[in-house]
């Protein structure tokens, strides 16, 4: 009986404790949004900070409005704390899940470098998410919303529907990290910039940003983005319009999967890569006379689409940037490690003169509701195999 009261005392106190570390919400500032650059040798952030209303301690959900702070120093960390001068508050970074980073600060200094406190500080997520911007980053946090009042909750929430488009990558930071870290040191990112619509300045994607040794050496517009994700077998999801006949037609992308095959010989890389989708016809535009016969001509055609897409990548890739920014190198690497290891420091350079061919396996699994668009009633002639003769007929007499 005494034991069970002591125990029954312990988890009574167990209860009754608080956090030893525990801070009240209205005692600090929650960051939802990071945004990094460059000037005169200062590190300038500009973080999206829940104004201390938005933050209800019985709701999970972001709420209210959000707040535009910012900072400047030598080293992130110190423009960080500098931003508490006008915060009045503590920050904490463990809600934060977008990192905005203008172009310049990428293309000249090694982000594993710079970005060292997101791997270092504990109370920041590794499950935060990256992107790059040609924009002020500033501008990207304070863009008009279409449907958050919390810009880094609009930017995530567009990554999680790239599988309808799938013109950009989604890249959550311990995922680039671990590209950095890979034999390539080479990666790709998410590019972002603003536009206007309705006399409203509006984030919008447009491509990726690709890396070598850690900074920037170019970008890749949607379409080539588009093919970069097929060359890494990340694709979820899109859709591809092509022209038959003076007439569009568009083809709903619902299953993709990439097949490479590598063989490494001295300092000679061939590749195939393989390329196998299905989807559904989403939209068309013209009568024919037999949809079935129709079908094979237009999935032929986003064969080639996707097809098109996938060399304009590696046109860019191999010959203007010169950087492996996809899964060949790491195919290499896992089936010929002992000759990969021998070329490693030269693998770019092997890998703008690879030999790269690309074959495409499209199948339309679902036509729709209909067999033909528009008002074609067309009906069909009738043969009655049973036709009377008339009276009269010489062949009848």
């Amino acid at each position: 009986m005494g034991k069970i009261r002591w125990i029954s005392c312990i988890i009574f106190l167990v209860f009754l404790s608080g956090c030893w570390d525990s801070v009240e919400l209205d005692e600090s500032i929650m960051v939802v949004g990071i945004g990094l650059s460059k000037k005169d040798n200062k590190y300038d952030i500009v973080i999206e900070a829940l104004a201390p209303s938005a933050i209800s301690p019985t709701k999970t959900a972001i709420e209210g409005r959000s707040i535009i702070l910012k900072g400047t120093s030598e080293t992130l960390f110190d423009a960080a704390r500098d931003v508490i001068k006008t915060a009045k508050r503590r920050l904490f970074f463990t809600h934060a899940e977008v990192w905005v980073i203008h172009n310049e600060l990428a293309a000249e200094e090694d982000m594993l470098q710079f970005l060292d406190i997101l791997r270092r500080e504990q109370m920041l997520r590794l499950n935060s998410f990256l992107f790059v911007t040609d924009k002020d980053p500033e501008e990207i946090l304070t863009t008009h919303s279409t449907f958050s009042n919390i810009i880094s909750e609009e930017l995530i929430s567009g990554l999680e529907y790239v599988r309808y488009t799938s013109d950009y990558p989604s890249v959550k930071a311990r995922d680039y990290f671990k590209m950095l870290l890979s034999p390539l040191r080479n990666g790709y990112l998410p590019f972002i910039t603003t536009v206007e619509q309705n006399n409203e300045i509006l984030s919008q994607f447009i491509g990726s940003a690709i890396f070598k040794d850690g900074q920037m050496v170019g970008q890749l517009d949607e379409h080539e983005s588009f093919g970069l994700l097929w060359l890494n077998n990340e694709i979820q999801g899109g859709n591809i319009t092509v022209t038959i006949n003076d007439e569009k037609a568009s083809f709903k992308l619902i299953r993709g999967d990439t097949d490479i095959h590598t063989q490494l010989t001295e300092d000679q890389l061939t590749v195939d890569i393989n390329v196998s989708a299905e989807g559904t016809l989403a939209d068309q535009n013209l009568y024919v006379e037999s949809i079935n016969e129709w079908i094979k001509d237009f999935s032929q055609l986003i064969s080639e689409q996707i097809a098109d897409d996938i060399n304009r990548s590696l046109q860019k890739l191999q010959k203007e940037f010169r950087t492996d920014a996809t899964y060949i190198g790491i195919n290499v690497y896992r089936k010929q490690p002992h000759l990969f290891n021998k070329v490693k420091e030269d693998w770019d350079d092997i890998f703008a003169e690879a030999n790269i061919q690309v074959n495409v396996d499209t199948k339309v699994i679902n036509k729709g509701l209909i067999e033909q668009p528009g008002y074609h009633f067309e009906k069909p002639e009738r043969h009655n195999p049973y036709q009377l003769q008339k009276k009269g007929d010489k062949n009848g007499q």
